[in-house]
């Protein structure tokens, strides 16, 4: 929440905020509460490349 501060302000609104989290736990991104998983797909297929060329 403090990393990866929304549009507005760092306060999450519901539940419905969605953040990337990387394999080590950071927040790699934040996504509002209106982003819907479609839109979220590209973020964790480059996040999923980036650590498989990591291994």
């Amino acid at each position: 929440k403090q990393k990866l501060k929304g549009i507005l302000n760092n306060s999450i609104k519901w539940n419905f905020t969605k953040f990337l989290i990387g394999p080590d736990g950071t927040p790699i991104k934040r996504f509002g509460s209106k982003a819907e998983p479609k839109d979220i797909i590209p973020f964790v297929k480059t996040l999923l490349k980036i650590n498989s060329m990591d291994n």
